[in-house]
């Protein structure tokens, strides 16, 4: 018995482990994993609440990450997983700019 998934759904379902720290506190881990097609910037008001502290960039091994789709980040960086990203209170990223991105690739895999 076979079942037919579409390769965009397939995409879709992907999830990425992510093991974050703030630059702050290293030991004090949030472990999660999100979906190949969500940005990073959505999780900041969530580990803002969790660390206590402001949250506004990610670094992979010391590097500042882009406001891109999470998997395309992981496309690039080719990371071993779980991903283990740092996050801090730099260059913040535009909430608004996130919403937008993602409307957009919500729409590509709409046809």
């Amino acid at each position: 018995m076979s079942t037919d998934v579409s390769v965009p759904q397939t995409l879709w379902d992907l999830q990425v482990p992510l093991y974050i720290t703030h630059a702050s506190t290293p030991n004090t881990p949030f472990v999660t994993a999100v979906p190949r097609f969500s940005y990073l910037a959505l999780l900041l008001p969530r580990l803002s609440t969790y660390f206590g502290l402001p949250c506004s960039s990610f670094h992979h091994e010391d590097v500042l990450l882009r406001n891109l789709a999470v998997g395309l980040l992981v496309d690039l960086y080719q990371p071993t997983l779980p991903w283990r990203l740092v996050v801090g209170d730099g260059i913040s990223w535009d909430i608004g700019d996130t919403f937008l991105n993602s409307a957009k690739e919500v729409s590509r895999l709409s046809y």
